[in-house]
């Protein structure tokens, strides 16, 4: 089940594209380093009350921050993209 909703939130951050949207979206998306992020948008799709995950607060402030988040998709641009 967990791989499930895993795998409709990252099709749910490719269609935000608050992450970017490109080839170095799905290299991070499909790498460890990416799964913070996943757990917290994860969340956000879950009902209140709902089992929450273990998040990250640095990945939530990120989230939380628009800029930090622009800053944050760039990153994973310049470091996805070979």
């Amino acid at each position: 089940m967990m791989a499930d909703d895993f795998a409709q939130t990252r099709l749910d951050m490719a269609e935000l594209g608050w992450f970017g949207t490109g080839p170095a979206f799905w290299r991070w998306v499909n790498d460890d380093a990416a799964l913070p992020y996943i757990k917290i948008c994860a969340a956000m799709r879950r009902p209140i009350g709902a089992t929450q995950f273990d998040l990250d607060e640095r990945a939530e402030a990120i989230i939380s921050d628009p800029v930090k988040l622009d800053k944050f998709a760039a990153w994973i641009e310049t470091t996805f993209s070979r």
